[in-house]
């Protein structure tokens, strides 16, 4: 079936950055919109992968706003990947 992706493997890079981008999505998340299903899925791709909790991330987002995280975030971002700024990237089709 053409456009069916589900069982194809994807060859996987840059797996050194997901460890920062995977704990920057779950500290917004918890700080702002806390949707339970992202929480759920970044929680369990962090325990798959790194055999992790997410207790830690947890407690550093406790009461606070997004505003107040994101430039710790910034700074994790920019030191473990080549992440900048999501607007500046374009994808090849």
């Amino acid at each position: 079936m053409k456009g069916d992706y589900t069982n194809k493997k994807k060859r996987m890079r840059h797996t050194y950055e997901i460890h920062a981008i995977l704990s920057s999505i779950y500290c917004i998340n918890e700080t702002t919109v806390k949707d339970e299903d992202i929480k759920r899925l970044i929680e369990y791709a962090l325990y798959r992968v790194y055999k992790e909790s997410s207790t830690q991330m947890k407690e550093y987002c406790k009461d606070k706003e997004k505003s107040d995280v994101m430039p710790d975030l910034r700074m994790l971002l920019a030191s473990e990947t080549t992440y900048v700024n999501i607007k500046k990237i374009k994808f090849k089709k």
